[in-house]
Parts: structure tokens; C-alpha cells; sequence
């Protein structure tokens, strides 16, 4: 294990030995799902729906990037980034006219890890212009469904109040791209970021049937989501 450490150790020094920039950064955001389909099966039937209405979310991420390769005053690099998502929600109108309850929305909270190549533009000597693109891991959490009735009631409860839920790893793309105006020693950062999902968000509920104990996999939907973030980058 001493080994293992010692070679990561000499890996990030080597490279931010050679990295041509350095910096960290924080965000916070705002975000929306857009053209989120729906999975497999889900709570009641989800093929039974038909509309998705737009559920707004936020949450936060911190990030490091590395700048490599120099070329048209424009850098290539490498960014980093660990955050938190919140209120990812699918939301369905019945089209059963004599049902008690006419939406069902399905909110979760996701951990995210997008790994992006990055492509920095500056312009003049306090503005620059981000692109990036890369894989997003994403670990979902802390479902909740809320159902909304036909006589305008409406309860909200966790799915881990009536089974045991396990979820399942999401592998899928994001998108960004940013505009940074530099305030002191860093940049105040705006962007533009799309996660497009290629795993469906997925638990497992297990629970007793018969006295014995079963599980089934709940495939609920595939993210689709728009997220509008303003933050803050240290360059070193």
C-alpha cells in the first residue's frame, strides 16, 4: 500500500511540475431536467404517463484543472471536479382520468464526478472562455417520491421508509462551457452545464414478500439536465 502511495504521490507532483497552469475553484448552480425519458419501469407503471413537466434542482461542486499543452495562445488541459446535486426530479401527469392521484414526481440527490478534457481561451488579459467535455460518474442517492391527488393534497416521503434501497452507479457525458472575468487573484466564473446520462438512475428495493425477503431492480429515468453555475477560480 506504501508503494501505491508513493507512486500517486510522484505522479501529481510530476504533474503539476509540468502542468503550464494550476487552479481550483468552487460553484454553486441551478438546475433543470429537459427531455428526461423514462426507464425501464418505475413507481406505478411509469410507461402509464405521458407528460414530463421541468423540476428545478441546485447544488455545488469544487474542481481542480490542469493546464498541459500551450498552442495559439490557447491552453488544453485537464479538469476535476467532485459535487453534489439535488432535486434531480422526473416528474409524470396520469392520463387516467379516474385515478385519485394525478402526478407522480420522483426526486433524487446525485454525488457527481465529471472528468473533462478543457480547452481555456483568454481574451485580452481579464477574460477567458471555457470548454469542456468529458465522462460524468454519477452515484445517486436519497430518493423521494411525491404525489400530488386530484383534491389538491399532496405527500412527499422517502423511499427508504417502506424498503431497503440500494443504488446503482450512472455513467453518462457533460458538457460545459464557461466565461471568467478576473477579480484579484483568480476569476469569477459563469457556465453552462448539460449532464446527459446513458444508465438509467437505478435502485434495488429489497423487502419481505411471504416472510421472505426479495429484491428487484427499479429503473426510474434517464437525466437529462440543464445547469446554470457561478463560482469562483484561484489560479496558481
Amino acid at each position: 500500500m506504501k508503494k501505491i502511495w508513493c507512486v500517486l504521490i510522484t505522479f501529481v507532483l510530476a504533474a503539476l511540475a509540468s502542468a503550464l497552469d494550476f487552479a481550483v475553484g468552487a460553484r454553486g448552480n441551478f438546475n433543470m431536467n429537459l427531455g428526461t425519458s423514462a426507464g425501464e419501469n418505475g413507481v406505478s407503471g411509469m410507461k402509464r404517463y405521458d407528460s414530463s413537466p421541468i423540476v428545478l434542482g441546485g447544488g455545488f461542486g469544487v474542481w481542480g484543472h490542469i493546464g498541459f499543452f500551450d498552442f495559439a495562445g490557447m491552453t488544453l488541459g485537464a479538469t476535476l471536479e467532485f459535487g453534489m446535486n439535488f432535486h434531480n426530479g422526473k416528474s409524470h401527469k396520469r392520463n387516467l382520468a379516474d385515478e385519485q392521484w394525478t402526478m407522480g414526481t420522483y426526486y433524487d440527490a446525485t454525488i457527481d464526478i465529471p472528468v473533462m478534457v478543457a480547452l481555456r481561451i483568454p481574451i485580452g488579459k481579464r477574460m477567458k472562455f471555457d470548454f469542456g467535455v468529458g465522462p460524468n460518474f454519477s452515484i445517486p442517492f436519497d430518493g423521494t417520491l411525491r404525489i400530488d391527488f386530484s383534491n389538491g393534497d399532496s405527500i412527499t416521503e422517502s423511499l427508504d421508509k417502506y424498503v431497503e434501497v440500494t443504488y446503482y452507479m450512472n455513467f453518462g457525458m457533460v458538457f460545459d462551457a464557461g466565461f471568467g472575468y478576473k477579480i484579484g487573484h483568480g476569476h469569477l466564473i459563469f457556465d453552462l452545464r448539460y449532464f446527459l446520462d446513458f444508465t438509467p438512475t437505478t435502485y434495488k428495493k429489497t423487502y419481505k414478500k411471504g416472510g421472505v425477503e426479495v429484491s428487484d431492480d427499479m429503473e426510474m429515468f434517464y437525466r437529462r439536465s440543464l445547469a446554470i453555475g457561478v463560482g469562483y477560480e484561484f489560479s496558481f
